[in-house]
This record gives structure tokens, sequence and C-alpha cells, in this order.
């Protein structure tokens, strides 16, 4: 119960953090949208991104543009979800990626792999077969997004992996 509530405080630190930006969240998937894409997918979501997208959902849709927060990345809602061989990037495993958001219009992908007894990695795809690790789980991702680590929010240092 307390990672739970360790998750509920966090994602109200991004909520927070997007609403000093003028960000409002997209709002929340309910569990059957969520049990859809899952069974549509054949993955079981972990628990901490499961309850991001319950809550949270990801950056709401201003008119007919998505916004962006202040480092240029957008966190997606569930229904844009898609895996990354879909997007046509021949990463490997690259119908095991989920993508869930996206740097500067897509110069880059953040992307998570969901499998059963797995937290679900977070890595960066550039569009080519390369995946650069990120985080162990989504938790760690947003934590890292919070405390605008350089990895998640630098262009340069994905770039130059260094």
């Amino acid at each position: 119960m307390e990672r739970a509530n360790d998750m509920t405080a966090l994602l109200a630190r991004l909520v927070e953090r997007w609403g000093e930006q003028g960000i409002r969240p997209a709002g929340g998937a309910g569990e059957e949208e969520l049990r859809a894409f899952e069974e549509r997918h054949g993955v079981r979501l972990p628990e901490d991104l499961r309850a991001y997208f319950r809550t949270v959902g990801g950056i709401a849709v201003d008119g007919e543009s998505a916004a962006l927060d202040q480092d240029l990345i957008r966190f997606w809602p569930l229904r844009e979800v898609s895996t990354l061989a879909s997007a046509w990037v021949p990463a490997p495993d690259a119908e095991r990626w989920f993508v869930i958001g996206d740097y500067a219009m897509w110069t880059w992908a953040y992307v998570v792999r969901p499998s059963s007894g797995d937290p679900g990695p977070v890595a960066v795809s550039l569009g080519g077969t390369e995946l650069l690790p990120l985080a162990g789980s989504y938790r760690e991702f947003i934590e890292m997004y919070l405390r605008r680590d350089p990895r998640v929010i630098s262009p340069d240092h994905v770039i130059q992996r260094g």
C-alpha cells in the first residue's frame, strides 16, 4: 500500500509541475480502456504505468495541437500509445516496445517494454535500431523527469550518450 501512496504522491507532483507550465493532464483512462489496450496488444502494463494512465493520462490536446512541456516533451494519452513497430521504427523487438511520449515533435520517442514480472524498462528511441536505456521502471522515469535529469530532457546528452 505504501508503494501505491508513493506513486500517487509522485503523480500529484507531475500534475503540479505541468500546472505551473499551464499544461492540463488528459485525464485518466478507465479500467475497461486499460484492459482493452492490454488485450489488444497481449501485454500487462506495469502497475506504475497503469496508475499513471488511470489518473494523469498524458498531456491534454488543446485545440488541434498537443501541448509540450518546457523541455519540449509530450506525454501521450493511452489512446495514442502504439508499438515502435507500428511507427515503422526498426528497433530490436519493436513490437514489444510501446511509444509513450516524444521529444520536440518526434526528434526521439520515449518507449516502455511491458512484460510479466518486469517493472517495464523505459528507453529512448532515436528512430533507428538503437534503444538507449533510461530507467528500470516508469516510476523511475517520472522521478528522473521531475528532477530534470539530463538523460530525459537534454538532446545533447542523449545524442552524444555522454
